[in-house]
């Protein structure tokens, strides 16, 4: 655990059957500003919601990795 981590979703895609969702994780939010390279990745890959009414995959896939424990206690910044 890194406290003050900074988390961007570095690419989404996928089709309807499933998203993959990539993460860069640096050290804090100011390296990544600063263009710094991220200190690890990770991959994650969910059953998008696939009706006319349903959020984009961008969405949809924040939501998901809301869920997961290792995001537990997550903020948004």
């Amino acid at each position: 655990m890194i406290e003050q981590a900074y988390i961007r979703v570095q690419g989404i895609n996928g089709n309807k059957n499933m998203v993959s969702v990539s993460l860069e994780v640096f050290v804090n939010k100011e390296l990544c500003l600063d263009g710094k390279p991220p200190i690890s990745y990770f991959n994650y890959i969910f059953e998008p919601i696939e009706d006319e009414n349903s959020p984009r995959w961008d969405k949809q896939a924040y939501e998901y990795l809301k869920t997961l424990s290792e995001f537990e206690g997550a903020i948004n910044v």
